[in-house]
């Protein structure tokens, strides 16, 4: 008799486990669907993604990203890929993607959501947004560009930043500046284009600069 009960306790253990390894999983492309796509042909360096989670149980991957690709080239990556979290559970989140060339938006355009198994989350025409980006309409300077050693930035005083990074065209951050700095030393840094970020209380705003020594 007690060997049943064993028995029987053990089974029902090993049920308990599949049942709970099969409900515990990440999100995949069946679950995400991208609801918003806000951009400018022709002046923002930045794109802004919309991701809706659809499902109920899945748990939150932190170490994950969106690319945009166009026949097999990549366009527009996040800020520190494979850092974001995927949205929460029947909510959405905002990505940041920073283009690395110029281009148009097409339906042939896909979003691959980094270290899951979803390599083009479903979107409809309808959810591209063209709009004239913020920093048309703000007068930020950034000077000497190109620069050697020293990068002066000019704002309006009725702008207000919460944070100056200069990122790689590969959107890694490369330093993080005081965010009241109006002068910055990158004479460290190598030959090439590179991107400041700056979010301001009027939306992030960014610029590409050059370095050439």
């Amino acid at each position: 008799m007690n060997n049943t009960k064993i028995l029987l306790t053990l089974l029902l253990i090993c049920i308990f486990q599949h049942t709970d390894a099969q409900s515990w999983r990440f999100p995949n492309c069946s679950d995400l669907e991208i609801t918003k796509v806000v951009w400018n042909p022709n002046s923002s360096d930045t794109l802004l993604v919309t991701v809706f989670n659809h499902c109920d149980t899945c748990h939150t991957h932190v170490y994950t990203g969106l690319i945009a690709y166009q026949a097999g080239d990549t366009l527009a990556i996040n800020e520190e890929l494979e850092t974001k979290p995927t949205p929460p559970n029947n909510d959405e989140l905002e990505y940041v993607l920073f283009k690395l060339r110029d281009f148009e938006i097409s339906d042939d355009i896909r979003f691959e959501m980094v270290l899951l198994e979803c390599d083009s989350i479903p979107y409809a025409a309808n959810v591209i947004l063209d709009i004239e980006a913020i920093e048309d309409d703000i007068e930020i300077e950034l000077y000497p560009n190109p620069t050697q050693d020293i990068l002066n930035l000019n704002i309006p005083i009725d702008l207000t930043i919460h944070s100056i990074k200069l990122l790689d065209m590969q959107g890694k951050t490369l330093l993080e500046a005081d965010k009241n700095a109006r002068q910055f030393n990158i004479k460290n840094y190598a030959n090439g284009t590179y991107i400041i970020a700056i979010d301001t209380n009027k939306g992030l705003i960014s610029r590409k600069i050059n370095i050439i020594k």
